[in-house]
């Protein structure tokens, strides 16, 4: 959905757009890839910061003991589960974290107080 709708909006507005199906994984990489030094945007494909992810990261410590302590300990649903269980494998879940790190951020230097914590 995200791609067809750059697709749609940027060739009415640069003549010089071509079409991006799909996006380049730098513009489209995904939290249980692991960290790259060649990531543009993130696309929160999978857990969200409102849905599981908070959940997985707090059990993470939990998991280096039970790796399935996350399972128990969060209700997520199973795709969820095996997103998150990819993203530990790939950096141990570290991109996940910092997007949730920057989130803060962004709220904070937005002055929104609601939203501040709440990833």
């Amino acid at each position: 959905m995200d791609q067809s709708l750059i697709n749609e909006y940027f060739p009415r507005h640069d003549p010089q757009h071509r079409d991006l199906s799909p996006l380049p994984e730098p513009y489209n990489w995904k939290g249980y890839w692991g960290c790259s030094p060649t990531i543009i945007i993130t696309h929160w494909h999978g857990p969200k910061p409102e849905r599981c992810l908070n959940c997985y990261i707090e059990h993470m410590e939990k998991s280096k003991v039970d790796k399935e302590a996350y399972v128990s300990g969060c209700k997520c649903n199973d795709g969820y589960n095996e997103l998150w269980r990819r993203a530990v494998e790939a950096d141990g879940g570290g991109l996940y974290m910092k997007l949730i790190s920057d989130q803060n951020k962004y709220a904070i230097a937005a002055g929104d107080a609601a939203k501040i914590g709440a990833y």
